[in-house]
């Protein structure tokens, strides 16, 4: 049987050297066993990570999704990167992927941002995202300075997409360079 493919897409305008995403793979690397990982594989936003765009970045993702065997693969998606995910789920052809981790996902956000206008505005086939995910799990914090009412953030990702929602009291948005947080979700998704 196959082992585990994790699949990181990074928030907005950063790449694979920012915030936790490469301690995350030094400590996903010393964890290879335990999860049976056979591979972590960044996917940043295109056609760049300071303009993305919905269909290049759903394109993107899916022709790294489509190179191996989906109930093996996990997504992790950070803030915009959990967008992605969805809205290339809402697409897929084919049985569901193992799960989805979005840390710190959001289906809208407190303040407007232009360049992420078309993320905010366009809507995608939520019922069909649930269904191409084995699970859906968001790690939200209750300080994310993108959402304030953390309450009704639960609510909404409940209802629309049955996700199971994973609180934190910080660290905000998550990005700092060690997210214990984030490693311990995860272990908890993506585990045996």
């Amino acid at each position: 049987m196959a082992g585990l493919r994790l699949i990181l897409i990074p928030r907005y305008g950063v790449d694979e050297s920012a915030d936790w995403y490469g301690w995350l793979r030094t400590q996903l690397n010393a964890k290879k066993k335990e999860l049976n990982l056979d591979e972590l594989i960044f996917v940043k936003p295109e056609p760049s990570l300071h303009a993305p765009e919905i269909g290049p970045s759903v394109a993107a993702l899916r022709k790294v999704l489509g190179a191996g065997d989906a109930a093996n693969t996990g997504i992790i998606g950070h803030s915009l990167g959990a967008q992605i995910a969805l809205r290339m789920l809402a697409e897929k052809q084919g049985g569901p992927i193992k799960a989805l981790l979005c840390v710190g996902g959001w289906l809208k956000l407190d303040q407007k941002a232009k360049m992420l206008k078309t993320f905010l505005e366009q809507p995608f086939d939520e019922a069909a995202a649930k269904t191409h995910a084995g699970r859906i799990v968001n790690l939200f914090s209750k300080s994310d300075p993108n959402q304030m009412m953390w309450e009704d953030v639960r609510k909404e990702w409940e209802k629309r997409l049955g996700a199971e929602m994973r609180f934190v009291p910080t660290p905000g948005h998550f990005s700092e360079k060690e997210e214990p947080d984030v490693l311990q979700a995860v272990l908890d998704v993506f585990g045996k």
